[in-house]
């Protein structure tokens, strides 16, 4: 006799979950009120770092400890954007820029496309 698992919940993340990105309004990018990179309530998903910034001086990890790189900056741009037959309202461009010394610049781009978790 097989016994059957309970389904588990999830608290955050997910369909439906607090951090859904399903829930996104196209065009409505950034940190929903209140949410930051350093406190609670924290950025839960990757649409909250549009407009994220960090200073020269001002490098931190995600305890908030400054990490010392004096003379660089880092920024973070998130858009909807289409890609490969994926819609724009499915679909966000994550464009990371960081500038150093010298003025030398470093752009990192990559996509996150809209998901749902399998149901057991």
């Amino acid at each position: 006799m097989s016994r059957q698992q309970p389904r588990r919940q999830v608290a955050q993340g997910g369909a439906d979950g607090a951090n859904d990105e399903s829930r996104l309004v196209l065009g409505q990018l950034g940190p929903e009120a209140g949410e930051t990179r350093y406190a609670a309530p924290f950025f839960d998903n990757v649409s909250d770092y549009n407009g994220f910034s960090m200073a020269s001086g001002a490098i931190m990890n995600i305890a908030g400890n400054n990490l010392g790189f004096n003379g660089y900056t880092a920024a973070v741009a998130v858009v909807n954007k289409a890609i490969n037959g994926i819609t724009a309202a499915n679909s966000l461009s994550i464009t990371v820029t960081v500038t150093g010394p010298l003025n030398t610049t470093v752009v990192l781009e990559g996509y996150r496309t809209r998901y749902t978790p399998r149901e057991p």
